[in-house]
């Protein structure tokens, strides 16, 4: 009968050593890979169809492909621009290539190469193989909300409960980062112009106006209707860079979607653009280098050279209130939006 306790026992203590070979392998394989030849490494990151468990083995290997995407990226936009205008296509495709420029350079500037990186690939192959207009639109919406979403889950956690001064101000400057690319997508609209700009010491509202598009609320409620919560904010953002991707090819259309509990309808006429128009009002608390930052985006004038930074322990914290309306009527649908909050 003792035998086979004896060979239970032994049968259970020889996975350890496996174990933690296994563990060793693991930890031993990207230094193993790092010293290969450069060019054989980018052969190989090339290859990788899924990213994120490649580079969360190695800081080494998450720069190499970061490098490695963001070339290619770089080469799939030059391609495109070389190309000829005819057909349907290329102008799409440009338009698309632009709008992602403006919708996501703050944020690779300040180090979120990475993350922008980890889906460009297949947001290639998914624009390359598109021929439509309307599957372009799902795509860059979706890659551009994935990613400013994949920026908030780590920070989940210092929203919910107490956290250190130094993560509180990482929160603070996403949403610095946040806000300002909303202002730079509103300046790209063509009958884009802005009503009004108030500073009083560390307040700072603005006021601004777009011609053509409307972003409203179908079921109406009594009060302001009010947008909850940073993932439904991005998804607004990711509504107007719809709404800019039509009008760079001044296109008419209109969309419905719930966000949240809301069903918004949205979009752009330019037949009667001069009746319709979205107006944004931006009441912001911040320190005077960020509401300089601010008042640059949304003037054209950031030099690319620029820190985007936040100072520590700043107070920051910015109300948005859209309303769409025809100028021939006093009638208009109110959206009101936290976009970032003091803690």
């Amino acid at each position: 009968m003792s035998t086979p306790n004896r060979k239970r026992g032994h049968g259970s203590n020889s996975l350890e050593p496996n174990a933690k070979c296994s563990r060793v392998q693991l930890e031993e394989a990207p230094r193993q890979l790092m010293s290969l030849p450069r060019e054989l490494l980018l052969r190989i990151v090339s290859k990788v169809a899924l990213p994120q468990n490649l580079i969360r083995t190695s800081q080494s290997l998450r720069e190499l492909y970061t490098d490695h995407i963001m070339h290619c990226h770089r080469c799939f936009v030059h391609s495109h621009r070389q190309q000829p205008q005819e057909g349907f296509r290329e102008p799409v495709v440009r338009a698309v290539l632009k709008v992602l420029a403006e919708a996501t350079e703050y944020f690779i500037r300040c180090g979120y190469g990475p993350q922008f990186g980890y889906n460009l690939a297949a947001l290639h192959a998914r624009i390359s193989a598109s021929t439509k207009m309307s599957t372009m639109n799902v795509h860059l919406k979706r890659f551009l909300c994935k990613f400013l979403l994949s920026l908030e889950g780590p920070l989940v956690s210092l929203r919910k409960g107490s956290a250190p001064a130094a993560a509180r101000n990482q929160v603070q400057h996403r949403r610095l980062l946040l806000t300002m690319t909303l202002l730079n997508l509103l300046r790209q609209f063509r009958f884009f112009r802005i009503l009004s700009s108030d500073t009083k010491l560390l307040h700072w509202q603005l006021k601004v106006e777009v011609d053509g598009i409307f972003l409203g609320v179908m079921d109406h409620l009594r009060g302001k209707p009010s947008l909850q919560g940073l993932n439904q904010h991005i998804h607004i953002v990711g509504l107007i860079t719809e709404m800019l991707l039509h009008d760079q090819l001044d296109r008419n259309f209109v969309c419905i979607k719930t966000v949240g509990r809301r069903t918004l309808q949205y979009g752009l006429n330019m037949n009667g653009r001069r009746n319709l128009r979205l107006i944004l009002m931006f009441s912001v608390l911040a320190p005077k280098n960020c509401i300089l930052l601010l008042q640059k985006a949304i003037a054209g004038e950031l030099d690319l050279r620029d820190p985007i930074h936040m100072p520590p322990n700043s107070a920051f914290s910015v109300r948005l209130e859209m309303s769409s309306k025809l100028r021939c009527s006093d009638s208009r649908s109110i959206i009101v939006m936290q976009l970032a909050k003091v803690d």
